[in-house]
């Protein structure tokens, strides 16, 4: 593959005031906010205005808290084409049944100063007229969450100047970058990275090449860690695996039997890292992973089950009891049949079914992949273990779910696949969409 860490990598300032930006942004809580009312404290609420361009403001209102001074909101605040010039300006009201409202406190925040974000920030707030703090030897005070980032419209203007080759969808902010260099012929034709840029950023791979019945593209994400706020340091570094390990990785897979279309696309599997990522965050901790994966096998669960002595309908004691080859978990009431590369799970303690198949160590770092789907549904979910978990006398790092299936549910609905990646590319996303 011919795109190289670094390739496409453009360093911006955040911060230039000539471009369009969008603010995330969260307030948290109000601390010991002024006395407002005869009877009782302060019944508060807040407004955040934030600057667009090229004029006017964007005004956002908190719910309303009846006699409190410490109120915890969490509300959060989205904001795409800002004026990062000025400021974001945070009001405290009172709001009154029988009189107009009062405005109690007020702070401005300056947007220019955000090139790095800010984590649960406290500012002190400035108090009107006749009133203030609740106790006079501690200031009234909120707390903040936000950071900034290039606007849909001033990302697309500057990667279209690095990369001719992506394609937008204006209408649901969202990118598609080819994940084939068509100059020296090399990648993975047909195969895109899907960015979505709404609140939050989604990321997805989509195949457009239709499965056939022996090889196929698969791609998933690895999550290395994310960016933590060190208040020692007044900066954010990225986490080692001692500090806050990311458990695992998820990934939502669709295939389709017949295309999805979506633009001039025809998709016929997709993979979608099911976290979403804040919009301000640096996503040099994702990487993209892909590969062209041959079948080598392909069961009906029921087939799996038989083998291990299943026949009608059992419960969990009888499954204990009748079934060959199992680890059986009293806690969950579930049994795992065991074969030589994976396990399916069945489990008794839900109103619904959900069907888990995991793969064996040392078989996913061989290479293979596990899939199971339903014939009634498209989807199920793998989740990457960044650590193995340990089942009795065997582990497992990747499993394959999928959920809320009712009742009944037959195992010859059910198939299992699995894949042999050969010569998998990795990429860094921000190497392949810079500017994010």
């Amino acid at each position: 593959m011919s795109i190289q860490p670094n390739q496409f990598v453009m360093k911006t300032s955040n911060t230039d005031p000539n471009i369009g930006h969008l603010l995330q942004l969260k307030l948290h809580w109000a601390k010991n906010l002024p006395k407002a009312d005869v009877i009782g404290t302060i019944d508060p609420y807040a407004t955040i205005s934030v600057p667009l361009k090229p004029h006017g403001n964007l005004k956002f209102t908190t719910p309303c808290f009846d006699n409190n001074p410490n109120p915890v909101w969490n509300f959060p605040v989205f904001c795409d084409e800002m004026d990062i010039s000025r400021n974001v300006t945070i009001e405290i009201w009172d709001k009154d049944s029988f009189s107009k409202n009062d405005r109690v406190c007020t702070v401005e925040i300056p947007l220019n100063m955000l090139s790095t974000p800010i984590v649960k920030q406290e500012y002190t707030l400035t108090c009107l007229e006749k009133f203030k703090p609740l106790n006079s030897s501690m200031p009234s005070t909120i707390c903040v969450s936000m950071g900034i980032a290039l606007s849909f419209q001033s990302l697309v203007g500057r990667l279209k100047q690095i990369r001719s080759d992506v394609i937008v969808n204006q209408m649901k902010k969202t990118l598609y970058i080819p994940l084939f260099d068509r100059n020296v012929k090399s990648g993975y034709f047909n195969t895109y990275l899907k960015v979505s840029l709404l609140k939050q950023i989604k990321v997805s791979i989509v195949d457009c090449n239709e499965d056939n019945s022996t090889y196929q593209n698969i791609g998933h994400f690895e999550v290395s860690g994310e960016l933590q706020y060190v208040p020692q340091s007044n900066m954010f570094q990225p986490l080692s695996v001692s500090a806050k390990p990311t458990k695992s990785t998820k990934i939502k897979v669709k295939k389709y039997t017949y295309p999805k279309h979506e633009m001039n696309f025809e998709i016929y599997n997709s993979y979608t890292l099911k976290k979403s990522i804040k919009v301000y965050k640096n996503l040099s901790f994702v990487t993209l992973i892909l590969g062209n994966s041959k079948v080598v096998e392909k069961k009906l669960m029921n087939e799996i089950t038989q083998l291990h002595g299943w026949t009608g309908t059992l419960g969990y004691e009888q499954a204990k009891k009748t079934l060959k080859n199992v680890i059986c978990d009293d806690h969950s009431k579930s049994v795992y049949m065991i074969e030589k590369n994976y396990f399916v799970k069945n489990d008794w303690d839900s109103d619904n079914c959900d069907q888990k198949v995991g793969l064996l160590e040392p078989y996913r770092a061989e290479g293979l992949y596990i899939e199971i789907l339903h014939e009634k549904k498209n989807h199920y979910t793998w989740d990457f273990l960044n650590v193995p978990k340990q089942l009795s006398n065997v582990y497992y790092g990747l499993t394959a779910e999928v959920s809320d299936l009712p009742y009944p549910v037959y195992h010859s609905d059910l198939k299992i696949k699995l894949f042999q990646r050969s010569n998998p590319s990795q990429f860094h996303l921000l190497d392949i969409c810079p500017l994010l």
